[in-house]
């Protein structure tokens, strides 16, 4: 294995720039012909009537290390990946015979973003073994957390149009998780991985998001806000190249990294046809464990989670029970949040039970009545609150996060 190129990042003045030339060219050009859509994967079923060329088959899924061990040449990485049509590889090759990688690396520098190829040491452990391991993972936040995946992390997915009482078993969960001092990572999407960031940042825990997009880019712009706490607390990932928005192909492939990096993969709500069982089958696949939250035989959104736990997954009810099952341990340095709202609330019941009204009188926070009930539930799930039969709520341990 070759060290990254030290032309590749001359002058750009950061070390956490360690990609070489090959790698560069890889994932760069691979994303490219990832995006084209016809690609012939097999012959189709059937000839046009009208006596024209064969349609080509929609690929699905990305192209990534498909020219493994090839020199970094353009032409050469375009000639080698025989199912793009003759037309489109000729269309790429021009388009990339002055195609310029410190281009790549300048603007991954200017967006913050660090940059590791798989020949570099710093590159993540836990994907350095796949199959199709990405060729340049860009990270924004604190990369030192990739140093505690798999063994220390925990991976979370779900449908996007979870129902009330997933997304908060996603945050519950995560929240345990995260107290116990492991690591949840998801990939930022509406929905449950959502509500998994979520839970972990409630409790000042770390959590790490994939995206499909370019890491510098907040994917989906809605979560622009989320994005900001993650990057405070935490790591965001891509294989993307800086700038790069996300496209539908975008999605599946990063859930091999999301499944990559964890110790196992938590379902919580998904239906039978859902890009959370996609990712819980590549966790299979890598060996890694999975987990399935129940949910009501009534519901879609459970369909594909009580399946799972029908084939054997793992039954996840409580975040708490079972990081104390894979014993993480909390990291060094690890400490909850000492001020803000679960230390204002935590105060406030210190002083007398109150009922939730009462609580949103008598604190000085600003977070509205839905808000502070999700407070109530973490302070809960770490132990330092209970609520009694008459509704009102009272310490049970004292704040020392």
């Amino acid at each position: 294995m070759s060290a990254p190129s030290t032309a590749t990042t001359q002058g750009l003045g950061s070390r956490d720039l360690q990609v070489c030339d090959r790698c560069l060219a890889l994932s760069t050009l691979t994303v490219a012909l990832a995006k084209v859509p016809q690609l012939r994967l097999e012959p189709p079923m059937t000839e046009p009537e009208d006596g024209s060329d064969p349609v080509p088959v929609v690929f699905k899924a990305p192209l990534l290390a498909c020219a493994d061990g090839l020199d970094p040449n353009p032409g050469a990485l375009a000639r080698a990946v025989n199912e793009v049509t003759p037309e489109r590889a000729n269309t790429l090759m021009a388009e990339y015979r002055n195609w310029d990688g410190q281009a790549v690396l300048a603007a991954a520098f200017e967006a913050g973003l660090a940059a590791f190829c798989q020949c570099s040491s710093d590159y993540p452990e836990a994907l350095r073994h796949l199959s199709d391991a990405p060729p340049v993972l860009y990270v924004r936040g604190d990369r030192s957390l990739l140093a505690s995946c798999p063994r220390r992390a925990i991976s979370m997915v779900g449908t996007r149009h979870p129902t009330l009482i997933g997304r908060e078993a996603a945050r519950r969960i995560a929240s345990g998780i995260a107290r116990s001092g492991g690591l949840v990572i998801s990939g930022m999407a509406l929905g449950i991985d959502a509500a998994a960031h979520e839970g972990a940042l409630s409790v000042g825990g770390v959590t790490v998001a994939v995206l499909a997009s370019g890491a510098d880019r907040p994917s989906p712009q809605a979560h622009r806000e989320l994005y900001a706490r993650i990057l405070e607390q935490g790591a965001v990932v891509s294989e993307m190249p800086p700038g790069q928005r996300p496209y539908k192909w975008c999605f599946p492939a990063r859930n091999r990294i999301i499944a990559a990096l964890g110790q196992g993969t938590i379902v919580v709500e998904a239906p039978l046809r859902s890009g959370a069982l996609i990712t819980a089958e590549q966790a299979y696949d890598i060996g890694r464990d999975v987990y399935a939250v129940p949910g009501s035989l009534a519901s879609d959104v459970s369909e594909g989670t009580n399946r799972l736990l029908q084939d054997g997954a793992g039954a996840v009810l409580d975040g708490l029970h079972l990081a104390g099952q894979l014993e993480f341990g909390p990291p060094a340095g690890f400490a909850g949040p000492r001020d803000g709202p679960l230390a204002e609330v935590h105060e406030a019941l210190g002083r007398a039970p109150l009922t939730l009204a009462e609580l949103a009188r008598y604190t000085a926070t600003s977070l509205g009545p839905g808000e502070l009930e999700l407070v109530l539930l973490d302070l809960e799930i770490a132990g330092w609150v209970a609520r009694r039969p008459d509704g009102r709520y009272r310490v049970t341990s004292p704040w020392n996060p």
